[in-house]
């Protein structure tokens, strides 16, 4: 992933040099581009890169804001940088002396703790602290009485700076906190983390240069999760998809975090400015609304659609963006949220009506004869009957899917043995006239035992390694255009799920 898309965290980002060749295939210079689940807004950035027009819509606040923040160009690095000076003379001192250690033993300087193990596992371990003067690093080591005391003093600490008093909801669809007391926003972090947050973010409010503060507030959002109890050793915060706080955990320096959090983002607007001029920049338009209504775009106004829809349940956007959008004062209204949510009073019918209505919407501006690319993956076969009834109830006319290995794969596709390993991107057709027929009908369909069998035998022609995860997109690009075309077709995967497709290879490995 190219370091401009790397200035803050979200979800099922896809490689830029995909979806970039991918808009110049389905379009020319000048053409329009839309994507109706835009997230952190890769589709839409590679399209004006490319000399397009984009739309880009998204329902959570801080996907736009990211967006947003990823493609304003040019940016002053120098006035960026210098504002960043500024703060950092005002307060970098103030919030390190929260993390006061020892002195140095070669120079005798005093050292800054660079985070700490906390929970009954390490009884407040300090693991690193680093030394600004001689550049030393002095790792694990228990806290002194004298660091103890200093703790409990800042635990008393009256905080006069403003921080988000926002509640969790009583229930939500992956709740893993609000069992260890943890109720509100702010008990995410420590009384020491809240103290250096605050106090940085209150520094950035008062920077009078709106685009300044608005990139100094991506880099802060930016370190939010990473100085949370989220983290844990070899955990990233949110890497399993809900609110985790492991019993033992890590306490990061806040100010080191932003630092790094800066020089990331500084790195990332000057490759920006290096590839989206202004003109480029005017030709995007974010929008933060719900897809199922894009009466702000004229009909057959739109020359392709490349969109990565929510995977049914798998990623809680409402609820795990609660942190960001918490900080940056942002609602994220999820009443028109298109996802499988228990505690929003969402089942799979109530997906599957959302995603008709978006694609429909989305058939709507399309020209006719215009493309549209769709990635998804999920091993439930009731999300993939939504995506395709949506698609076909829309009016869209299916071509093919093609596997792609994602930019970085989720905890999910890492360690779980029956996840998809690709994301799928199916390409459809907006036809010219609603009397057309499909070019491509698929009239048989052969049963799990000889899908498997003939995956096998593509893998191995193609020298990859026969796993599950491969095995299963295989069949189901079969399944996929198979089920969209065939007359009377009943959307009814079970035949084909993961468990079955799993025990068809087991028994032809033993044949």
């Amino acid at each position: 992933m190219s370091k401009m898309y790397q200035t803050h965290k979200y979800w099922a980002r896809k490689p830029w040099h995909v979806v970039s060749e991918y808009i110049k295939f389905f379009t020319e210079p000048g053409d329009t581009v839309i994507d109706v689940f835009a997230g952190s807004g890769v589709t839409g950035i590679e399209a004006i890169i490319n000399d397009r027009r984009a739309h880009l819509i998204d329902l959570n606040p801080i996907a736009s804001f990211v967006t947003n923040m990823t493609a304003v160009s040019p940016v002053d690095l120098e006035a960026l940088r210098n504002t960043f000076e500024q703060i950092q003379s005002k307060i970098k001192k103030r919030i390190l002396e929260l993390y006061e250690g020892n002195q140095c033993g070669d120079c005798k300087e005093v050292l800054y703790a660079r985070h700490y193990l906390r929970g009954p596992k390490f009884k407040n371990l300090c693991i690193r602290e680093d030394c600004y003067r001689c550049g030393s690093t002095f790792d694990s080591r228990p806290l002194t009485s004298k660091e103890l005391k200093h703790l409990a003093t800042i635990e008393k600490r009256r905080n006069p700076y403003w921080y988000p008093k926002f509640k969790f909801p009583e229930k939500f669809e992956k709740d893993r906190v609000t069992y260890k007391g943890i109720k509100y926003i702010h008990q995410l972090f420590t009384k020491r983390n809240l103290l250096a947050l605050s106090l940085i973010f209150h520094e950035i409010n008062e920077i009078n240069n709106t685009a300044l503060k608005n990139l100094l507030r991506l880099a802060f959002s930016n370190t939010l999760i990473h100085v949370s109890k989220l983290k844990a050793e070899n955990v990233r915060p949110l890497a399993v998809n809900n609110y985790w706080v492991p019993d033992d955990w890590i306490e990061e320096n806040v100010w080191f975090r932003f630092e790094e959090r800066f020089n990331r983002l500084l790195e990332a607007k000057r490759i920006s400015n290096q590839r989206i001029t202004q003109r480029q920049a005017d030709n995007l338009n974010v929008y933060t609304q719900s897809s199922t209504d894009l009466s702000n775009i004229k009909s057959s106004s739109v020359n392709y659609c490349f969109t990565d829809p929510p995977y049914g349940d798998s990623i809680q956007y409402s609820e795990l963006s609660m942190v960001w959008n918490a900080w940056l004062k942002k609602v994220f209204d999820n009443k028109n949220e298109v996802i499988i949510n228990r505690t929003q009073n969402k089942d799979d019918q109530d997906y599957r009506e959302l995603l008709t209505k978006v694609f429909a919407e989305t058939y709507r501006v399309l020209k006719p004869g215009s493309y549209m690319t769709v990635c998804f993956h999920n091993k439930d076969s009731k999300a993939w009957s939504a995506i395709l009834q949506a698609c076909r109830g829309a009016g869209f006319l299916y071509i093919n899917i093609v596997p792609q290995e994602p930019i970085s794969k989720s905890f999910t596709q890492l360690w779980a043995e029956n996840s998809p390993k690709t994301d799928l991107l199916m390409n459809f057709v907006k036809p010219e006239t609603k009397s057309r027929e499909p070019e491509l009908i698929y009239t048989k369909l052969g049963g799990v035992s000889q899908l498997v069998k003939e995956a096998v035998s593509v893998l191995k022609t193609e020298n990859k390694e026969v796993q599950l995860g491969h095995v299963y997109d295989h069949v189901l690009s079969r399944v996929v255009g198979y089920m969209f075309y065939a007359k009377n077709a009943d959307l009814n995967y079970d035949a084909y799920s993961l468990p079955k497709i799993k025990n068809a290879l087991q028994d032809y490995a033993t044949k």
